[in-house]
């Protein structure tokens, strides 16, 4: 059982992108995930471009098996799988992973809103510094496509927080 010879596979940036967006796993633990996840995981299904595609429990990732690359990564989600669930003591690990999860969406959103608002305050002392005006409408802008961005990022993470905290009852 497994994907055999899985600890030899590179993780390409939309693999890392997708489980960060996700499953909120940063990319600094990728691989080790992966690992866990693919030492354990079932071929579900092989198609013609040699992608294929692996599944343990509800997380389904993509591979190329010729180049040994982690191609992409999502949950299978199936309605009513927590509550299915009468153990109580799989119920506590999954509320338990549902806690973790939920902070380490929080963390990264924090990570990101606080990224954004430091070029911000680079372009808006920049504005302030200005002797002439030539790049104000540059700076106006991507100022405002940041807190475009801030309030988008805060929104994902309201929505995530909010469904986690519903499975957690």
């Amino acid at each position: 059982m497994g994907l055999p010879d899985y600890k030899n596979y590179q993780c390409t940036r939309h693999f890392l992108d997708r489980l960060d967006e996700r499953i909120s796993v940063p990319a600094s633990q990728a691989k080790e995930w992966a690992n866990r996840v693919l030492e354990h995981a079932e071929l579900y299904v092989k198609n013609p471009d040699k992608s294929e595609v692996w599944q343990f429990k509800q997380i389904q990732i993509v591979i190329n098996a010729n180049s040994h690359r982690l191609i992409s990564v999502w949950i299978d989600s199936e309605p009513g799988f927590e509550k299915r669930t009468t153990n109580p003591e799989i119920q506590s690990v999954i509320k338990k992973d549902l806690f973790q999860m939920k902070g380490r969406v929080q963390q990264r959103t924090a990570r990101k809103v606080v990224d954004l608002f430091q070029e911000n305050a680079v372009l808006y002392r920049k504005i302030a510094n200005m002797r002439n005006h030539r790049n104000l409408s540059e700076y106006e802008l991507q100022a405002d496509q940041n807190n475009v961005a801030i309030q988008e990022e805060l929104q994902r993470c309201d929505n995530l927080v909010e469904e986690i905290d519903d499975r957690l009852g």
